[in-house]
């Protein structure tokens, strides 16, 4: 099956009955196969009703959301648990959305040309149709709080299809209701095509809208901006204890050295040992806080990844003993230590973000 198209509702009795036959119309007349699965958040009129009754006649899954979390962003989620295309499309169910750009969102994910294609009413030859000028504002400053997060020309669109088996369902979080934007956010590796489209307001019902929903999205976009730097903001902790590490590890060194003159090596080893410890100790409490990696195993995972640090370290040092001799001195060692330590910085943190601290729960 080529696409699972994913209909999230609540009170769209007026629309839904229309909207499942022109989506099939479409597919038919473009020669695409695909399903319908109508994600209903136990509405109070009979749109489930109203869907079920194609059932005997075309592929279409009703499922009644009871007893779970309510929200567009929860109902598309559930939708991708239950779609067996290979394609996932998402839309709104009353009609602002354009049917006939249908085509146009998979065929791109089909041909292998893109992983994700989002509805853009921002591109050329997008736009909107007879939009009232106050919600034009509000989807533009909302879409201005996302500045930063995708490339997307518009970060509000509702609009979106997705390679199944690129779409890590487990990353999603389902907050407030741009599962759009979520989705993005969370697959910045998947290959990203925007397709422009005409949105209108919808003919009937109400929109679903409120207050508190916009105060959702604002929060929304903030976990996200947060999602977006953990990792920078992970690799910064990371180097301000590494520079804690390196304090103790160059005094370690240099105590070594000057004191019990030991040899540069041996020393280099001591200072490894004495700030790797230290650095543990402040990345499992500070700097991976949010992990819930087991300490003393973690201890030891931190000590095996370093130790590919500690190696190329000895590396560089005895690459640089070998290719000059004024490095033979106490100020020399003291700089080879130090180039040594920059020079296992990078392998350390990937192997403690993707090992040492990996989060137990995943």
């Amino acid at each position: 099956m080529d696409v699972s198209i994913i209909l999230p509702t609540y009170n769209e009795e007026k629309n839904i009955s229309l909207m499942i036959l022109q989506l099939f119309s479409v597919l038919r007349d473009q020669n695409i196969s695909g399903e319908i699965i109508v994600m209903d958040d136990n509405s109070s009129d009979n749109t489930a009703a109203a869907a079920s009754q194609f059932a005997s006649q075309f592929p279409v899954k009703v499922i009644v959301r009871k007893d779970k979390q309510r929200g567009l962003s929860a109902s598309v989620i559930d939708g991708f648990k239950e779609a067996s295309g290979q394609i996932c499309l998402v839309m709104d169910a009353d009609m602002s959305h354009p049917i006939s750009a249908v085509p146009s969102m998979i065929r791109p994910i089909l041909t292998n040309q893109a992983d994700i294609t989002v509805g853009s009413r921002h591109i050329d030859g997008g736009g909107l149709d007879h939009w009232p000028l106050h919600r034009q504002l509000i989807s533009r400053v909302a879409g201005g709080l996302a500045i930063g997060l995708s490339p997307m020309s518009d970060p509000t669109s509702g609009f979106m299809a997705v390679r199944r088996s690129h779409l890590n369902i487990d990353a999603l979080d389902p907050i407030g209701w741009k599962i759009v934007l979520e989705t993005v956010c969370k697959h910045p590796k998947n290959r990203l095509q925007e397709i422009p489209i005409i949105f209108k307001d919808r003919e009937h019902g109400e929109s679903k809208l409120r207050l508190i929903d916009y105060i959702s999205y604002i929060f929304h976009v903030v976990s996200l901006h947060k999602y977006r730097l953990q990792r920078y903001l992970e690799l910064l902790k990371f180097c301000v204890v590494g520079l804690s590490g390196l304090a103790i590890d160059m005094l370690t060194v240099g105590s070594l050295l000057y004191f019990f003159q030991f040899p540069i090596n041996a020393a280099s080893i001591g200072g490894f040992t004495i700030a790797i410890t230290t650095n543990y100790i402040l990345n499992y409490f500070w700097t991976f806080a949010d992990r819930k990696s087991a300490f003393v195993k973690g201890y030891f995972i931190f000590w095996g990844v370093c130790v590919f640090g500690l190696i190329i370290r000895l590396v560089t040092v005895n690459a640089c003993l070998q290719f000059s001799q004024a490095f033979d001195s106490f100020s020399g060692n003291m700089l080879l230590n130090f180039i040594g330590i920059l020079a296992g910085t990078i392998s350390n943190f990937l192997g403690s973000h993707h090992y040492a601290f990996k989060d137990q729960a995943q």
